[in-house]
């Protein structure tokens, strides 16, 4: 399946986030935040494994807040944090051994490291996961419909900045370590990266100030989640392999939210 595909397949699989946007009217708002999203770490030439390495549908959570401010009545700003609990399954069938130290082509070898380095059994199907933390910083345009209706359209656009707080590896269902290789699990991955963000929804304004938002909401990383200078100084080689293509985070999903408009403007 390509990447293309893939994307396809987060974005149905969603059900996602607690967003907020604001009234069209001019002034500051402050929002909460609460999401289940389908996630992704997608890679071509993890893609391109074939049936050693292939992908499970996986889950996450984000949670967080915001504040904004609304200059006129279409167009607004808001910059918000997020946590954020996202990665990716897997599922394969092993058809060869591969040595440990030999640079990692795909992320099956990296498994196959790991269950040897931890004493864990890898012949056969197997299942894997990664699990990554971020804290994100989202700064978003906002566009809103006429809030002079009780329901009308919402929509934002922005970067993100990532910041990692955790990784965990998983293999048949056994939290792994790289111990034996004198890293931890987060020196694999980036300690910051970047993300594109777009939403599509809609907003309801209720009395006292609040509005409730629903959004289909995406996030996909403009660089590689992964370090690829890692090196495993035993072995004086890379963790993976200077072939290896880019990895990119992503999610999708549904983002509910709501909002306190905190000084009313004129429209």
């Amino acid at each position: 399946m390509k990447l293309v595909q893939k994307i396809s397949a987060i974005t149905a699989g969603c059900l996602l986030l607690i967003s907020g946007t604001t009234h069209a009217q001019r002034g500051f708002d402050i929002g909460v935040k609460g999401a289940f999203q389908a996630t992704g770490l997608l890679n071509q030439t993890d893609e391109d494994a074939g049936p050693e390495l292939d992908f499970k549908n996986k889950f996450g959570f984000a949670a967080g807040a915001s504040v904004g401010y609304t200059f006129t009545k279409h167009i607004g700003l808001e910059i918000g944090v997020l946590y954020s609990k996202q990665g990716w399954s897997y599922k394969g069938e092993v058809d060869r051994v591969n040595p440990v130290g030999n640079g990692i082509l795909i992320l099956s070898d990296e498994f196959y490291g790991l269950a040897h380095s931890n004493n864990l059994t890898f012949t056969g199907t197997y299942t894997a996961d990664i699990s990554l933390t971020y804290i994100k910083i989202p700064l978003l345009f906002r566009y809103t419909g006429n809030s002079a209706n009780r329901t009308y359209f919402s929509g934002f656009l922005g970067p993100q900045i990532d910041i990692l707080n955790s990784a965990v590896e998983q293999v048949n269902g056994k939290t792994t370590s790289f111990t034996a290789y004198n890293f931890k699990t987060t020196d694999l991955y980036k300690k910051q990266t970047m993300d594109a963000v777009l939403g599509l929804g809609f907003a309801v304004r209720l009395p006292a100030n609040l509005t409730v938002s629903a959004h289909i909401r995406f996030d996909y990383g403009l660089g590689d989640a992964e370090d690829k200078s890692k090196t495993i100084t035993a072995a004086n080689s890379k963790v993976y392999d200077p072939k290896r293509a880019v990895t990119n985070n992503a999610t999708a999903g549904l983002m509910i939210g709501v909002n306190y408009k905190l000084k009313m403007g004129k429209k």
